[in-house]
């Protein structure tokens, strides 16, 4: 088995004691350097990054990596943080909770360090310290240490009679190391001297002096030592080893030498011939080896064809030339443009073909520090580095043998949503006082982490969880919140341990609470995130089941609903049996009880859970319901349960009860019950007698005494159901009354709402010239009223209806319903950008973007709504709120790729958010902004998208009922999986 490549990267910004101020780059430097050691054309490195750790967390994980490698495995430790040195000149590396006075106790001792590495059976050990003590220093420099530290003899010493030991320091014994003092437009700090030039290095291949496609720790000294000298003629980087193998390298380059061969001789003869005919020969012969899979020799062809276009014979010159140009790498793309970007390697890099001779994968790639380019067979990827948000551009270059290329890269960075993670988790820390909302932003947090594919994260986000369970005082939120908590632990990889909290809780519903203290363990000792995990199981230790009604059932169904989630076997029996106890519990009235039974049956169906459904549906019927109205409600619900379950007979069977018990109703509700079987039995299998139903509804509301609105209210029921059954003239007829049982003069708006139902109703039955009739007739209503805002609402619904039953265009149709609702005018200027309006209008323009590919068209729509949501956001006071606001406008904006826009919104969401002052409104905003960084990109979920599409126009005819009811279905079974 190949040997691990394992990194450790350190980085402690920010500090407990005052004495200590906190830094600018180390969370930059280490996410950096993480990014090329990680990737697997360059360092091939398995990264793990620790963030601001107390010194124990990072002594106790330092050890763990080096007593665990095997003899094989090559381990690189990198420190960014303060120096500080005790009275006899000793090296400590601050952690986050290290005191300038206890450095024995609270600071990293750097002579434990190397006895750690010593000691380790790995096969090499690299020690990088970017060591810093903050102070000022001449022009625009930040002092890193403190001086006077004796840092190369103590290291000399302790790593002579190691085995493969290495230590580069920034810095020698007597001199600072630096970080630059700048902050980009963001106020986000750039990288220290020291780190930089070693991810530029190894990401450039400028490391790689002899340019064998590996960089050493030799080079990769010479050159760094090289850059910083350059930058900071102050510092002197150092370097200790011993026995460090010559094949150590610590990253491979870019760049590869290749040495030109001979010719072969028979090739050579050719070109030597004093013939220009027999010379033009050996051309063709060398524009193949060109082409060769043989790097030398086709270098060798290559150069003798440069030299061939200086020949003395038009003819060789010519062919000379002409085989250079047929040998030049070509792209699939001169421009790529990035879109909206976030820098990080789980990003997908945008992928630009590359052709050529075999000769062109030799070609340097030179790319803006804005951008991370590189060469992988035949493609060029190219992703974004860290940068600052906003206009990103810059030109890769492709230097080879056979000349360079250029391929112009722009795009839109985004803010770093791992930058805003950890400021979220920072905010939530400092709450006081309130540990279930710390708790549930932690989750969130996580949860975010781990969705961005970024483990190490997640797991650092649910660290304090176990202590904040402790500090949790109600039971019930306790035991609530330990349940999503397992949730959680499953979706980041920990299955064992969320199944083990799972199976701890549910022990604790088995006794009294417990008041008895709780073992207080140090969070920060846990070796691993399920050690964190098992703390919580012995914290819960203490929660049962408490006399309070209903909460045991809404805990117990809780823990059995977090089981069922995470795949523990047999979980979906035991929600079954809490949720028959919690209705049983929680609801005294028989009719409600009767109906969330049925409703629970409904779910535990659609999930696929079938035989759990006819079991609760077998309690609910043996519930006696004595008022006729509450009978007649119940049986429908559970018709439609059970032809959900596709048992037509059981259906059947209440259909009949109900259709017995409704002649002695009163006609409205009679003729609305009869429409409602008639759906029902229809999807039982008996059309005839779905017929016979809504004959029997239509008669009702054409001939009953009852109120007009009443009648209107049974044939359009009637008709929607008729049309949707495939009884198309039953459902004109139907909509034709509607339009004879109004009385003359009732022009309000109880008339145009019936004339428009009516129109959709005639639409679905295929009568387009009543649709249009009676659309226009609801329309010339409207345009007789004063109320401007009532007249722009309606006619936009009138619109829309007309542009559902189409075909139409969708873009078109929602343009001129955004129109339609552009009401400002009608009022006086509104700045607030919580106008309804100006939303639903944006939400329209979002849903339409969804529906089409083609995306132009609706980013200039969208653009123009956001502009003036953006505006008055700007105009508003700076709550919470609006954040949120500017925060979602941000991701509509990001969705309809909009990027102007959305780094504005994002940048006023911000700029609010560092106002706030409640710490955990603002980790929530935070943690908002970071999804949309993230994921704004994302399309919609399958089942958003599938919902979206009743709602607008199509050029197709679709069942809308149906997709709904299968929207709901596949929902449900997210839900409740398993069935």
């Amino acid at each position: 088995m190949p040997g691990r490549r394992r990194a450790l990267l350190v980085a402690i910004e920010s500090y407990d004691d005052d004495q200590l101020p906190k830094l600018a780059t180390p969370l930059r430097d280490a996410e950096d350097l993480a990014e090329v050691l990680a990737d697997p054309s360059l360092g091939a490195f398995e990264v793990e990054i620790m963030r601001n750790e107390p010194y124990w967390v990072v002594v106790e994980r330092l050890e763990e990596i080096l007593s665990t490698s095997r003899k094989d495995d090559d381990v690189l430790l990198h420190f960014g943080c303060h120096g500080l040195k005790d009275d006899g000149g000793g090296l400590y590396l601050a952690a986050r909770n290290t005191r300038p006075q206890r450095l024995v106790s609270t600071g990293i001792d750097s002579a434990a360090v190397i006895r750690m590495m010593r000691a380790s059976p790995a096969a090499s050990a690299v020690l990088l310290l970017d060591c810093c003590f903050a102070g000022a220093f001449a022009r625009g420099m930040l002092a890193r240490t403190d001086g006077g530290l004796d840092l190369g003899t103590r290291v000399g010493e302790a790593v002579a009679g190691g085995r493969g030991l290495a230590v580069v320091t920034a810095s020698s014994a007597t001199e600072w190391a630096f970080e630059k003092d700048g902050t980009g437009r963001s106020g986000s700090p750039k990288a220290s001297v020291f780190t930089r030039a070693l991810v530029e290095g190894i990401r450039t291949g400028d490391a790689d002096r002899n340019e064998d496609g590996l960089i050493s720790l030799q080079e990769l000294y010479d050159y760094v030592a090289g850059r910083v000298r350059l930058e900071s003629p102050q510092q002197t980087p150092n370097k200790w080893e011993f026995g460090v193998r010559e094949s150590l390298f610590i990253a491979r380059s870019p760049r590869r030498r290749v040495t030109a061969a001979r010719l072969p001789a028979e090739i050579q003869l050719l070109l030597d011939d004093s013939d220009p005919r027999v010379r033009k020969i050996g051309v063709s012969d060398l524009e193949v080896l060109v082409w060769s899979q043989n790097m030398p020799i086709a270098l060798a062809a290559l150069r003798r064809l440069e030299e061939l276009t200086d020949d003395d014979s038009r003819l060789v010159s010519a062919a000379a030339a002409n085989a250079l140009r047929s040998a030049v790498l070509e792209v699939s793309a001169a421009h790529v443009d990035l879109g909206l970007v976030r820098p990080g390697p789980w990003v997908p890099p945008a992928i630009v073909e590359l052709s050529g001779p075999p000769l062109t994968q030799l070609s340097l790639v030179r790319a803006p520090a804005v951008v991370r380019a590189w060469i992988d067979g035949g493609r060029l990827l190219i992703r974004a580095a860290h940068a600052e948000p906003g206009l990103l551009s810059g030109t890769v270059a492709l230097t080879g043998p056979t000349g360079t290329t250029m391929v112009e890269v722009t795009g839109w960075s985004l803010p770093d949503p791992h930058a805003l993670l950890d400021r979220a988790f920072d905010a939530a820390r400092t709450a006081v006082g309130v540990p279930l909302m710390e708790l549930l932003v932690l989750l969130a947090l996580a949860f975010v982490a781990e969705q961005a594919g970024d483990q190490e994260r997640a797991t650092r986000m649910l660290g304090p969880v176990p202590d904040l369970l402790r500090a949790i005082t109600d039971k019930t939120d306790r035991t609530l919140a330990a349940a999503v908590y397992a949730w959680t632990l499953a979706r980041s990889g920990q299955q064992t341990a969320a199944e083990q909290l799972i199976e701890r809780l549910r022990a604790t519903l088995q006794d009294p609470w417990a008041v008895g203290p709780v073992e207080e363990k140090a969070l920060a000792t846990a070796e691993t995130a399920r050690e964190v995990a098992q703390d919580a199981v012995q914290v819960v230790g203490d929660m049962a089941k408490e006399a309070a009604d209903p909460g045991p059932a809404v805990v117990a169904l809780a823990i059995e609903w977090a089981a069922a989630l995470i795949g523990t076997p047999g979980a979906m029996t035991e929600v079954v049996s809490r949720a028959e106890t919690l209705v049983a519990t929680a609801v005294t009235s028989d009719r409600d009880r009767a109906l969330c039974l049925i409703g629970l049956a409904g779910l535990f169906g659609a999930a696929g859970h079938v035989d759990s459904a006819r079991g609760v549906l077998a309690t609910s019927e043996t519930i006696e319901l004595a008022d006729i109205d509450d009978f007649v409600l119940a049986g429908l619900a559970c018709t439609w349960v059970w032809t959900l379950l596709s048992d037509p007979d059981e259906a059947a069977r209440l259909i009949g009860d109900v259709a017995s018990s409704v002649q002695d109703m009163e006609p409205v509700g009679k003729g609305v019950i009869l429409a409602a079987l008639g759906w029902l039995t229809s999807h039982a299998g008996d059309e005839a007698e779905a017929r016979s139903y809504l004959d029997q509804a239509l008669a009702i509301g054409r001939d009953s005494e009852t109120g007009y609105a009443d009648r209107v209210v049974i044939c359009l029921a009637a008709g929607w159901a008729a049309a949707h059954l495939g009884f198309p003239e039953l459902g004109a007829d139907a909509a034709a009354v509607v339009d004879e049982q109004v009385p003359e003069g009732h022009d309000t708006e109880d008339r145009v709402v019936a004339l428009v139902v009516a129109g959709l109703v005639a639409a679905m039955s295929e009568r387009v010239d009543l649709h249009d009739k009676w659309l226009r007739a609801a329309a010339e209503i409207v345009d007789t009223f004063d109320d401007n805002r009532s007249l722009g609402i309606i006619h936009a619904a009138i619109s829309w209806i007309q542009a559902l039953v189409g075909p139409r265009s969708v873009y078109e149709s929602v343009e001129k319903v955004v129109g339609l609702l552009d009401l400002e005018g009608t009022d006086e200027a509104s700045h607030d950008p919580f106008d309804p309006f100006l939303i639903a209008r944006v939400v329209l323009v979002l849903a339409g973007s969804w529906s089409e590919s083609e995306t132009k068209a609706w980013t200039e729509l969208a653009t123009s709504l956001l502009a003036d949501m953006r505006v008055r956001i700007e105009r508003s006071d700076p709550e919470p709120a609006t954040a949120l606001l500017a925060t979602a406008a941000a991701w509509v904006a990001v969705q309809v790729g909009d990027r102007i826009g959305a780094l504005g919104l994002l940048a006023d969401a911000a700029a609010i958010t560092a106002e706030t002052t409640d710490p955990l409104m603002a980790a929530w905003l935070l943690a908002a902004q970071a999804w949309v960084c993230a994921f704004g990109d994302r399309p919609p979920h399958p089942l958003v998208r599938d919902l979206v599409s009743v709602l607008l126009p199509t050029e197709h005819r679709i069942d809308r009922t149906a997709t709904v009811l299968d929207v709901l279905t596949r929902l449900t079974r997210l839900l409740l999986p398993g069935g």
